[in-house]
């Protein structure tokens, strides 16, 4: 009964509920009905959410559910479980833990009503998905991977791709059973990585990595995969964000944490486009000819269709004058 009691309490948001509720208990006009749907449906409906209300019918492992919508772009909303409950925070990851009846209306309106609090993956996840339907990425190289986001968010929308993995602390590779979800994984400080021993790489991605080390390794390290990936992409904060160690981690320190937006493009050439989402900037670097082509193609796609689906977002491209799009 957690799921009425849930879907009774939410009024600030628009809820699609998918599977069969009895047609006498009463829900709130805020609730569209769909009842039960095929799989292909239900992957499409969490295409077009920000988030997926998730209810755990166990406490041991995890409900696959949450992560076919984090595949899909939607943050999940859900109950706690063995899984993932391990060595994760709430609210990080993708996994937001679900308040109790009473509160979580006000948690499903601060989440809806705050700007950039669910979309940055969206956006990542359209354009990369344009980029591997027009197979341009066959291998991607994700450097200091930790618990694997972004093999998990982009891997559906990449089929095929060979994933390779640099993470250095061996904790999250066991953690996260790294070495099984990747088809490579080396255990290796990425400032000290040799790319270019990985063979022909499309797509390297610094997910929230280079804010770890100093200006000038991250410089270093995003100079040395662009010698060897057309595409490079870097999700970095670009507001003053302290943060020490976690988890008994000490590579999880923010060494350089006052990186800004203009910074950003004055230190790293080739940016062909970028999103700005609260204080997160997702940075798309193209490093020959052909792969710049391809982005500004996508220009005439993209800037629509996260518009559409995401029409509060704070959003920039390539050559755009950022003041003029905030």
């Amino acid at each position: 009964m957690q799921r009425i009691a849930a879907l009774q309490a939410i009024r600030s948001a628009s809820v699609h509920v998918m599977g069969a509720i009895d047609p006498t208990i009463r829900l709130p006009d805020t609730c569209v009905r769909i009842g039960p749907a095929s799989f292909a449906h239900g992957l499409a409906l969490m295409e077009q959410t920000k988030l997926l209300l998730n209810f755990m019918p166990f406490r041991g492992g995890a409900h696959e559910r949450v992560f076919y919508g984090l595949s899909r772009g939607a943050c999940s909303l859900s109950d706690g479980s063995s899984l993932l409950e391990a060595g994760a925070q709430p609210d990080e990851g993708g996994v937001i833990f679900r308040a109790p009846p009473e509160r979580l209306d006000q948690q499903v309106a601060e989440l809806i009503g705050t700007p950039g609090a669910l979309d940055r993956r969206r956006d990542t996840l359209l354009m990369l998905r344009k980029l591997g339907e027009s197979c341009h990425i066959h291998t991607v190289l994700d450097g200091g991977c930790g618990e694997g986001t972004y093999r998990t968010l982009l891997g559906p929308h990449l089929p095929g791709a060979k994933w390779i993995g640099i993470e250095v602390w061996q904790p999250y590779v066991d953690a996260f059973k790294l070495a099984e979800r990747y088809d490579r994984l080396v255990v290796e400080d990425l400032r000290r990585a040799a790319f270019d021993k990985f063979g022909p790489v499309d797509l390297a991605i610094f997910g929230d990595v280079l804010e770890h080390m100093t200006k000038s390794e991250a410089m270093d390290v995003v100079a040395r995969a662009s010698a060897v990936a057309p595409y490079v992409l870097i999700s970095i904060p670009v507001v003053e964000y302290a943060q020490d160690e976690t988890f008994g981690n000490p590579y999880e320190v923010h060494v350089k944490d006052d990186w800004d937006h203009y910074e950003v493009m004055r230190t790293f050439p080739g940016i062909t486009a970028f999103f700005i989402h609260d204080h997160i900037g997702v940075y798309l670097l193209t490093t020959t000819a052909e792969a710049s082509t391809n982005v500004t193609q996508l220009q005439h796609v993209i800037p629509a269709l996260v518009r559409q689906q995401c029409p509060n977002d704070r959003m920039a491209w390539g050559a755009w004058q950022m003041e003029n799009h905030l």
